[in-house]
């Protein structure tokens, strides 16, 4: 789950990297069709850093919870061979969830 750890703490910093990014006020980050609209920019790049800092915050703290965690061995299995996040059934029986 070390590995795992990493990518959710790169994608952390990433997420949170252009969040801040935003909200400071680098509105070439967000797509031109969406602040062509926008009358408001300083305004409407705060509410979209705010918006982006959840997601980096979450992908944090699920790495940090899987370094903690212990899976069972059928879902470390599934998790080597990427079947957690390519078939629902392994989110459904009980491998996402670690109740199964």
């Amino acid at each position: 789950m070390v590995v795992f750890s990493i990518i959710t703490f790169f994608v952390a910093v990433l997420f949170g990297a252009v969040a801040v990014s935003i909200y400071r006020g680098n509105i070439k980050l967000i797509h031109d069709y969406h602040y062509k609209k926008v009358t408001d920019q300083k305004g409407y790049t705060k509410a979209f850093g705010k918006a982006l800092a959840p997601i980096s915050i979450g992908s944090f703290l699920s790495g940090v919870t899987s370094l903690f965690g212990k899976a069972d061995e059928r879902c470390q299995w599934q998790m080597k061979r990427g079947g957690l996040w390519r078939s629902r059934p392994s989110v459904v029986n009980g491998c996402a969830t670690n109740d199964g």
